[in-house]
């Protein structure tokens, strides 16, 4: 009998810092997409090379910082029009759906979905312009300011500008945080309690990009949602808590020393997560996301929320968020973002 199965593409890897991390989300989500399609891994190489493999071709993929893939016994694609994958033999295989879990460059600023959209293959979550402006959070808390959802106070620069340490003291006060505009994972962000500290924390930012946020440091809980759809938005009736010793930077979320607690569900009066569920799913309008996103927010010691980010990719490790709160029904989750693609 013909297998008449979809073909799922899972999209990994890439050319980002969290390269690793990507890998791992590819393995957790093909493992729930399996019981229902045909899976193929397509795995980007630091060099940009597009790797053509499965799932046994995942090494450690329980291993956070150390998960990799199966290189060298794996063939070099090009991904073509209307999803038929080739290499220097002819034709490889051909894949109707493609679902990207790359970060950073290969992910969060657009490559993936324009391509496929110049490919006529459907693709999981937002599309290049939603993606784009969601990674830039300059663009990002300009259009939530424009329809009244609460940002934090914020400035903005870039590799020219010079801000000194007291102007931006008079506008937003100590500590601050110095954040590269354009980057995941909250890599590159460092606090700034001191004068002494602000040349450093510019450094760090503009090592990772050419613009840079400054912004007022929110005392208080981080607060996550997890929302799936397109024009018709669902947003999870749970939300997630981040706690940490400090701030929620790159190395308090990845590595293994990290004190980091993870909570869900957030306990929270009602009023208040009805206020972020409501925010949620008003943002994820104006933003003109597709699929599926995690928002984040500070809540401070007022009950004031503030929308932090949008993020279009969010990652499916064991500590990833969006993941768990849709844990209950997480496999069905999965499939609907695949069926979502049809219908963008």
């Amino acid at each position: 009998m013909e297998n008449t199965k979809s073909t799922i593409a899972v999209v990994c890897g890439g050319r980002s810092l969290e390269h690793s991390f990507s890998i791992v989300s590819a393995k957790n989500i093909a493992s729930h997409l399996e019981k229902k399609y045909n899976v193929v891994i397509l795995c980007i190489n630091f060099d940009g090379n597009w790797h053509y493999g499965s799932t046994k071709d995942i090494i450690n993929p329980h291993i956070l910082l150390d998960a990799s893939f199966n290189w060298k016994d794996t063939p070099i694609v090009h991904v073509c029009k209307n999803g038929k994958l080739f290499n220097q033999n002819g034709l490889v295989a051909s894949i109707d759906v493609v679902f990207p879990i790359t970060n950073g460059v290969d992910g969060h600023q657009g490559a993936i979905p324009g391509m496929m959209k110049l490919l006529d293959i459907p693709c999981v979550g937002s599309d290049i312009f939603e993606t784009v402006v969601c990674i830039d959070k300059e663009i990002t808390k300009s259009l939530l300011e424009n329809y009244t959802l609460p940002v934090v106070p914020y400035l903005v620069g870039r590799q020219t500008t010079d801000y000194t340490y007291n102007q931006v003291v008079q506008k937003l006060g100590t500590p601050f945080f110095v954040k590269p505009c354009r980057l995941s994972s909250s890599a590159g962000i460092s606090k700034v309690n001191s004068k002494s500290e602000y040349k450093a924390a510019l450094h760090e930012a503009l090592r990772f990009d050419d613009k840079f946020l400054l912004e007022v440091a929110i005392f208080g809980r981080e607060l996550e949602s997890a929302i799936i759809g397109n024009d018709k938005p669902w947003v999870s009736p749970i939300l997630g808590e981040v706690v940490c010793d400090d701030f929620y930077c790159y190395d308090s979320k990845y590595q293994s020393s990290s004190t980091t607690q993870i909570i869900f569900p957030a306990i929270l009066e009602d009023d208040i997560k009805n206020k972020i569920l409501e925010y949620s799913k008003k943002a994820y309008k104006v933003l003109g996301c597709k699929g599926f996103a995690r928002i984040d927010f500070f809540l401070d010691k007022e009950n004031n929320i503030y929308i932090n980010e949008a993020t279009t990719l969010p990652l499916f490790t064991g500590i990833s968020m969006f993941p768990k709160l849709w844990e209950e029904n997480i496999e069905q989750t999965i499939f609907t973002l695949v069926e979502l693609s049809y219908k963008k």
